[in-house]
Parts: C-alpha cells; sequence; structure tokens
C-alpha cells in the first residue's frame, strides 16, 4: 500500500488552498485597518522632511560644501 503523494493528495490539496485563502483574507484585513488608521491621523506617509535652520543639509552640487 503506498501513500499518494504530496502533490496528488486531494486533502493536501484542498489544505493548501485553505491556507492560501486564509492568507488572503487576512492580507485584506490589515489593508482595511491600516487604511482606516491611515486616514484617523490624517498623514500621509513618509513623512516630509521639515526644514531645520540649526541644521540644514548640504547641497551636494554645491561646490562650496563639497559637491
Amino acid at each position: 500500500m503506498t501513500n499518494p503523494s504530496p502533490k496528488r493528495n486531494p486533502l493536501y490539496e484542498m489544505e493548501m488552498e485553505v491556507l492560501e485563502e486564509g492568507r488572503e483574507w487576512m492580507r485584506q484585513r490589515l489593508e482595511k485597518k491600516l487604511q482606516k488608521k491611515a486616514e484617523a491621523e490624517g498623514r500621509i506617509s513618509p513623512p516630509q522632511p521639515t526644514a531645520n535652520k540649526e541644521c540644514p543639509i548640504p547641497d551636494t552640487a554645491d561646490p562650496e560644501h563639497g559637491g
């Protein structure tokens, strides 16, 4: 008596299908949850850099700053 290979086993195939559906369901659930959180926060991600006059970012194309 031989057991069918996992790829030919109907129960194995069904299990793999259920696992894939579960992953997709969780992905959609997480996407909706994150979208709701993003809308509640009202911010754009990633955050936009702000001008910091105390520590300016050097312009690399400027010869005075080694560019």
